[in-house]
């Protein structure tokens, strides 16, 4: 029992270490980026401490909206929308550069209703 108690403790402690170190690496990172878009140091600071700040924000959405049970397949669907729309932006952007911004703005737009009509629209099966 102590050695399974220990090795529970050894993989939480080595889970916080790698979560802290994978946020480090995605603010420093952030950071470089707004630099490189040619901000100042105070002010890129500021704006990663304001876009860091926004996850509080989320949180009091996020628990407010969780107690009210029809919200749960909106919450899943926008949720499951935004995280396709951002990975798949930047792959339209770089794989087709041949068309028109308006081609890739519908492309966007639509992978987005698709991804929420999808999530909020299933068919589920009965408990």
């Amino acid at each position: 029992m102590l050695i399974l108690l220990y090795n529970i403790m050894t993989l939480t402690a080595k889970s916080k270490v790698n979560a802290n170190f994978n946020s480090l690496c995605l603010v420093t990172g952030d950071f470089a980026i707004l630099l490189n878009a040619g901000m100042s140091k105070k002010r890129a600071l500021l704006f990663n401490f304001l876009s860091a700040c926004t996850c509080y924000l989320g949180l009091i959405i996020g628990i407010s909206l969780s107690e009210v049970a029809y919200a749960t397949p909106w919450i899943l669907g926008i949720a499951g929308g935004m995280f396709l729309y951002i990975s798949l932006a930047d792959m339209v952007r770089i794989c087709d550069n041949t068309h028109s911004r308006v081609s890739k703005n519908s492309t966007q737009n639509v992978t987005v209703v698709t991804a929420f009509q999808h999530s909020v629209f299933r068919k589920r099966k009965p408990c």
